[in-house]
């Protein structure tokens, strides 16, 4: 039979889970968060190059590349955070 004291021991160490969980899970959403951040300021910048890559005699295959950064960014950004 389980006495009070165990019972007071069991709650303490589950109310200790707890305490961690809650800890880990906030900073897996600050990390969310700044991921986000990244992101996005990538693809802003992706978006200046790709402006001026149109104006600029830049190889065919750097556009691609460019177009196609562009175009993967765009999509992160609509599955991750939009």
């Amino acid at each position: 039979m389980t006495t009070e004291q165990e019972y007071l021991e069991m709650s303490n160490h589950c109310k200790e889970l707890v305490e961690q969980k809650e800890i880990e899970i906030k900073r897996l959403k600050e990390q969310n968060e700044e991921l986000k951040k990244i992101l996005f300021v990538s693809y802003s910048f992706t978006r200046v190059i790709d402006h001026y890559s149109d104006q600029d005699e830049l190889s065919v295959e750097c556009r691609d590349l460019v177009e196609f950064l562009r175009g993967y960014l765009s999509s992160q950004l609509d599955e991750h955070i939009f």
